[in-house]
């Protein structure tokens, strides 16, 4: 997994070094202009501030393995098959479980499924609001017969207003087995977090994602936080 650090004011690549947390140097290349995404999925590149050590990750799968889905294919969307959900969530359950024990990684947050609205040709897969409330009722109950602190999030969609309209169709157990909402804030524009304020659902709210590159206007309505986790693609 490639990183690149502004620490010094020019981009450079790093790697991550799994034993301790740490950045280290790779090349003295300078200048490396950092993508629109934190993690580009074609280049497996990943963006982030060396110096630090890494804290927690938050993850979350862009698509399972596409023996589950009904396209038979990691991209292009598809939607995974009912009789696989109980695989998805030992999946997940297993990938948590053994970077947790193998490389001692603190797996903090697992959102169920980046963008569960769009089919796209990169690594993707689709649910209707009745597949991702079945879905994460099945991988909060794995995570919790297992014993697992990893907090369960849903549903990671691109703008507020798709992650209220997939919250507003969860079920009251989706509802209470969920510990935070993931969100992207594409499109974000002034007022959208009064307009569609998720804290009546009284959980945590993590944006994942954002583009740097939208304008002026997502920048100017943008609080600033310095990121202390990372996000990784399954």
């Amino acid at each position: 997994m490639l990183l690149a650090s502004n620490r010094t004011g020019e981009m450079q690549l790093y790697t991550f070094r799994f034993r301790d947390g740490q950045m280290v140097q790779l090349t003295e290349e300078q200048n490396v202009v950092p993508f629109s995404s934190v993690l580009d999925p074609v280049q497996h590149r990943v963006y982030y501030f060396a110096g630090r050590t890494l804290k927690c990750v938050a993850a979350v799968p862009w698509s399972p393995p596409a023996w589950m889905k009904d396209n038979g294919s990691a991209v292009k969307g598809g939607h995974v098959r009912p009789e696989h959900y109980d695989d998805l969530a030992l999946y997940l359950k297993t990938w948590v479980e053994r970077y947790t024990k193998e490389y001692g990684l603190n797996i903090r947050w697992l959102s169920i499924q980046n963008e569960p609205s769009n089919a796209t040709d990169y690594a993707s897969a689709v649910c209707s609001f009745q597949e991702l409330n079945e879905v994460a009722v099945r991988v909060a109950d794995a995570f919790e017969e297992a014993g697992l602190s990893t907090l369960i999030g849903a549903p990671e969609a691109t703008t507020l207003a798709t992650t209220m309209n997939f919250m507003n169709s969860m079920s009251r157990e989706a509802l209470e087995k969920l510990d935070y909402i993931p969100t992207h804030f594409y499109d974000l524009a002034p007022g959208d977090l009064e307009r569609y304020d998720l804290r009546k659902f009284s959980k945590p709210l993590l944006m994942t994602e954002v583009c740097d590159a939208c304008g002026t206007r997502q920048r100017a309505v943008m609080p600033s936080a310095a990121p202390s986790c990372i996000s990784v693609i399954l």
